[in-house]
Order: C-alpha cells, then structure tokens, then sequence
C-alpha cells in the first residue's frame, strides 16, 4: 500500500488499513486489535497489552514511516502481511518498507475467541474521521484520479491449507461521501482509492 502525510487538525483522522476479521464474535485484527467491535476492549498499535514484538523487528505498529509518498512524485510503499500460525493459533504480522515484509511480531491466540480457528473477513482500504465542527480530511495521496490516487496492489490471502490466493475483482466496495472519495475495482490485484476531502 502506498503511504502519504498530510497535516491535520486535531479533530481529524485519516488512515489506510487492512482489516482481518471473523465477524460474528466480532474479533478482528486492524495493525493494533478489537475484541468486540471497537466498544470496550482492545486499542491501536502497541498502545496495549497483547501485541508481541518481535526482538529483531525494525519497525513496529504504530511506528512513524519516513519519508512519505509525494502525490504525482516518488511513491513509499508499505507491505503487510497478517496469518495464523498452524501450530500455535498466533496471528503474526509482517512488514516491509520499500521490501520484501520481515516479521515484526504477533497477537496471541489468547487474545481472541472467534479467531482462534479460522477468519471469515477480510478488507483493505481507506477510512477517515472528522470532528462534527471540521471538513472532512484528505484520503490516501488526496487525489481521486486513478495513477496519482494512492493504491493497494498485489493483494493475495492465504487459504487454510497454505495456498496463497490472488483476491478477486469481484468483491463489494464502499464509499461514504462520493463527492469527496472514491475507489475503482480491483484489476490484476490492485485498486486505487482516496480524495481531496473538504466536504
């Protein structure tokens, strides 16, 4: 996923994020982890108990990536990867700055219940907050036209049995406000997303 900055205001939050989820026990896994969908447990990041960091890891959730994409310049890209371990349950998190994605930790099988055996959800894309009082924020690179808009590419998932799978084109997409955002299908495993914001 591409990565950009942009200057907020307090009351403003914009994100890009791949969630991976089992819906019905609510327990999904966002960089950072939820156990009942955001109302009391869990928070961002290593902001909480649970996460376990790896020893050698060079990054970490949470941690500041520098330097940032440049709309309609150089591109700074990020790759995640997120499984379940056979032998363990544990979700280990992988990442990659401009590389190939190391192991940076993991989330204990403990720490869920409706993750335990499998996932039945995943999804990928951008998100924004604003308070009430402020325009909303920019999305992505803060460009909607698709090859300056920020992207996801060379999505896969792995399937129970090891296969490692391109996702399809097909799936449901969503867009709040399509005067301020958008995002286009997934073709050969990438979509581009985002916008100006403002609305």
């Amino acid at each position: 996923m591409d990565v950009y900055g942009f200057s907020l205001s307090r009351d403003q939050e914009t994100a890009a994020a791949i969630w991976v989820g089992n819906q019905p026990s609510q327990d999904f896994i966002l960089v950072g982890w939820h156990k009942d969908g955001f109302l009391t447990n869990g928070c961002y990041n290593t902001a909480c108990p649970g996460f376990q960091l790896q020893a050698d890891a060079r990054a970490f959730p949470g941690d500041v990536i520098d330097p940032v994409s440049e709309t309609n310049g150089r591109r700074q890209n990020i790759t995640i990867k997120v499984y379940k371990e056979d032998q363990t349950g544990d979700w280990w998190v992988h990442y990659g700055f401009n590389s190939n994605p190391t192991a940076v930790g993991k989330f204990p099988k403990s720490l869920f219940t409706g993750l335990t055996d499998s996932t039945a959800d995943f999804a990928f894309g951008g998100y924004t907050y604003n308070a009430i009082t402020q325009l909303t924020p920019p999305m992505g690179s803060g460009s909607s036209q698709t090859g300056s808009a920020a992207s996801f590419s060379d999505l896969q998932y792995i399937e129970q049995d090891g296969t490692v799978s391109a996702v399809a084109g097909n799936l449901p997409s969503h867009v709040d406000n399509r005067s301020c955002y958008s995002v286009t299908p997934i073709v050969n495993g990438k979509f581009f997303y985002g916008g100006p914001g403002g609305c």
